[in-house]
């Protein structure tokens, strides 16, 4: 399973991508985009596991502030002490200013499994297999004897058949 953490920017609806797994500092500076001299470089620490468990230290004596998605209500992080965060709650570097909205992704299957999530296309893929399983029980025979299978199979294709063997695949 992989994680990606992204801060959206509630003023301008920019969204800062984090990354995955790791700590990243929070402040004053490029990565989050804030010049407000307010605000510390170092103002807090949001830690990202591998299971998608994101928290947030605050570590400046200017306050921190979060908003659960469920409450609505912006409450005082303690300093020093790590608080939990869900998706879509909210983060505050200063009262009602500088609001990040958390967005969590997890790709719990990082393989292709997620590009066939699609009920639809997972069974335009089954249809497809049907097709194919009852179009090799048309052509099978009992014909092919042990010699044959034995010779070598060779057949030199032509751009005009490599083209054309695309052109229906992609059809398909």
């Amino acid at each position: 399973m992989s994680v990606n953490v992204y801060l959206i920017n509630e003023e301008n609806g920019m969204e800062i991508p984090l990354g995955g797994e790791g700590k990243y500092t929070l402040g004053r500076g490029p990565l989050v985009k804030i010049t407000d001299k307010r605000v510390s470089r170092n103002h807090a620490i949001l830690s990202v596991d591998d299971k998608g468990n994101v928290k947030l230290c605050p570590k400046h004596t200017n306050p921190f502030f979060h908003s659960s998605s469920v409450s609505g209500q912006f409450v005082t992080l303690e300093r020093n002490i790590w608080h939990t965060l869900k998706d879509k709650d909210k983060i505050s570097f200063l009262p009602n200013d500088l609001i990040y909205t958390i967005k969590i992704k997890l790709d719990k299957d990082n393989d292709t499994n997620d590009r066939f999530s699609d009920s639809s296309l997972i069974s335009a893929v089954e249809k497809k297999d049907e097709t194919t399983k009852s179009e090799f029980e048309e052509n099978k025979t009992d014909k092919t004897s042990s010699e044959d299978l034995s010779k070598p199979v060779s057949k030199t294709l032509s751009e005009d058949d490599i083209s054309s063997s695309i052109s229906q695949s992609l059809d398909n």
